[in-house]
């Protein structure tokens, strides 16, 4: 998604409530909402709020996937493109059947929340998926005999903090190079990164939207390692050169499931190198949101830090020699660089 969501807007929310479903299929079917909810400026605020910050923080660029069978990659484009006059009550209520349709028993009750929204004059629609916290239900009230949701319980009971899972889709339409139009969206889910596996996180990037991420793990933990590894290479004091060299293997060894860029930045650089670091990744098309980390192709890179110098010296060592001590780099006299290694001695021999 090229365009800055910052500006976004909210237009009007409509809110599905989805119970859990066994895996053989059992279950008491979703309570639609048949008209939209009231929306107030404080509602408004809030659902822009967590849209955003979900999204800014941790959301990855996706597009539909071809082929999928779920129906909304259609539903969503018919809809943004006015494909037809496709009506939005109508549209909300076939995302939320789909969703409780492709639940098994590991899914959680929640609320499902679309929201129509404006960013500049670019149309969209977010996508919520709330889980209620334990068996706590909200009840619909009645508009005009219709049954839709009070979007100040749906704030105060579900969209506190203490909801720990909360995913979020984001689709607009962008303007394609061809003069036409194109759906691009955005996705974030704070259960990817946390489970052991990733079949939960998966059911509602790949099932229920029908999508997949643009670029692979795989090559995004290899250009982001490449792209710190040639910013490390400007740096000129050799010391701070090694520990941030180190810093990046121990990121990328971790057993954390997800690389945080900003974060990196945060815990391992000096401040005087964090925004030039962030710039640097950003002019090399790498964003400094949150993406899943797949060190497949970068994998025996991992396991040791190599020093070469101009004649021809070289040094292999493990990540952790410098933090423990064994190894140290300095400046030295006529832009040389000195390595002092202190440790025991094991082994000589010619290679």
């Amino acid at each position: 998604m090229r365009i800055d969501i910052r500006p976004l807007q909210v237009r009007r929310v409509i809110v599905h409530d989805v119970p859990s479903r066994t895996a053989s299929g059992y279950g008491q079917g979703v309570t639609y909402s048949k008209v939209e909810s009231d929306l107030s400026q404080q509602s408004s605020n809030y659902f822009r709020q967590r849209i955003i910050g979900s999204l800014e923080t941790a959301g990855f660029d996706v597009r539909f996937a071809a082929p999928t069978s779920s129906p909304v990659p259609d539903l969503l484009s018919t809809y943004l493109t006015r494909q037809k006059d496709t009506d939005f009550v109508t549209m909300s209520q076939e995302l939320a059947r789909h969703l409780y349709e492709s639940q098994t028993g590991v899914n959680s009750p929640g609320m499902l929340c679309v929201v129509e929204i404006r960013i500049d004059t670019i149309r969209g629609l977010a996508i919520l998926k709330l889980n209620r916290e334990g068996a706590v239900r909200i009840e619909p009230i009645d508009h005009h005999g219709n049954p839709t949701y009070d979007l100040q319980l749906i704030r105060d009971l579900i969209l506190s903090e203490r909801n720990k899972v909360f995913k979020a889709g984001l689709f607009v339409v962008e303007p394609a190079s061809d003069s036409s139009s194109e759906v691009s969206g955005r996705v974030s889910d704070n259960q990817r990164g946390y489970a052991p596996a990733t079949q939960v996180a998966d059911f509602f990037l790949k099932r229920f939207l029908g999508c997949e991420l643009i670029e692979s793990a795989q090559s995004i933990t290899k250009r982001f390692f490449d792209v710190t590894e040639d910013w490390i290479s400007t740096i000129s004091d050799p010391e701070l050169k090694a520990q941030y060299e180190a810093a990046l293997l121990s990121e990328l060894n971790n057993e954390r499931v997800t690389v945080d860029p900003l974060n990196f930045a945060e815990t391992n650089l000096r401040s005087e190198h964090r925004q030039d670091f962030t710039e640097w990744l950003a002019e090399n098309e790498i964003a400094d949101r949150v993406f899943d980390k797949d060190t497949h192709l970068i994998r025996s890179r991992l396991r040791r830090i190599s020093i070469d110098f101009e004649s021809g010296v070289g040094v292999s060592l493990p990540p952790d020699a410098m933090e423990k001590g064994y190894v140290r780099l300095s400046e030295a006299s006529n832009a040389q660089t000195r390595m002092e290694i202190v440790d025991r001695l094991r082994n000589l021999r010619g290679r």
